[in-house]
């Protein structure tokens, strides 16, 4: 999907929830105690609804001018070097904890001792309206798919563990697409998943930088997109043409970024895989 897509669909989802929440409010607010009350309640329900926009602006401005750049998370969370955040399905509690405390070993730094508290509160509520709500999301979901619901699947997609695999796979619309999509024929071992061949991946030689595992997207002319391994979540990177040279191979394996789950958790990655993947 591209960002134009996404922001499309992000503001139809939005106006959708706000017309939602205003309807039912309007629907409770007509009578009590025999009196009409519904043009104050719904003044008061236009000023929290004022107040939410107000904070999602703040945030909005917060991240514009702390993240968009093209260096970090990309205008409206589609991605820049660091991670997309938009459309991911994060939980508030998750997006509060890494905005506060930041990602060890990663770009990602700890914004709690950077950010006044309302800033740093918005600046969460922003990025939180960004992903899909929980509601609209078991919506889009077919309840005839019985592995929809398989603990397999909560694995694969888990937004709370840094590298899941759904951070780099896509399957039946869901996940990041940065590795190959998730088809038949799936391994038919905890194992053989742990040793799939990573031949796509090489090592990219930067100018004035130590190389790194690497795949390549794009090689034109003018500039090279590849996705950064050396973190645990796949950066996407965009060189000039000549800066940056690529040569066969790498140190990296599939198996270090499985590390995140024990055997027990991969066999049920593996089964919710096969039923996914049967129809």
């Amino acid at each position: 999907m591209t960002c134009r897509a996404r922001q499309l669909k992000f503001a139809r989802r939005t106006k959708r929830r706000a017309s939602r929440a205003l309807f039912h409010a309007g629907l409770v607010s007509i009578f009590q105690g025999g009196v009409f009350l519904g043009a104050v309640f719904l003044g008061a329900c236009s000023t929290a609804s004022a107040q939410g926009r107000s904070e999602i602006a703040i945030g909005s401005a917060v991240y514009a001018q702390s993240c968009a750049n093209q260096n970090c998370h990309g205008d409206q969370g589609v991605a820049g070097r660091a991670p997309a955040l938009a459309e991911r399905g994060f939980k508030r509690e998750y997006v509060a904890q890494v905005t506060r405390k930041g990602i060890p070993e990663t770009a990602m730094p700890g914004w709690e001792k950077q950010l006044p508290v309302e800033e740093l509160e918005a600046l969460v509520s922003f990025v939180v309206s960004l992903q899909n709500a929980a509601d609209e999301e078991n919506q889009e979901l077919d309840p005839d798919r019985a592995w929809l619901n398989h603990p397999g699947r909560a694995l694969f997609f888990d937004a709370a563990r840094v590298g899941a695999c759904g951070s780099c796979h896509l399957l039946d619309g869901w996940g990041v697409s940065v590795a190959a999509n998730i088809q038949n024929p799936i391994p038919a071992s905890v194992g053989e998943l742990r040793d799939v061949a990573a031949s796509k991946v090489q090592t990219a030689h930067p100018r004035g930088e130590e190389p790194f595992p690497a795949l390549p997207i794009e090689s034109s002319e003018d500039a090279v997109r590849l996705y950064d391994f050396s973190a645990k979540l796949p950066v996407l990177r965009s060189f000039a043409a000549g800066k940056v040279k690529l040569s066969d191979g790498a140190a990296w394996k599939h198996s270090e970024a499985l590390t995140i789950y024990s055997a027990q958790e991969l066999a049920g990655i593996l089964d919710y895989l096969r039923q996914a993947t049967a129809e």
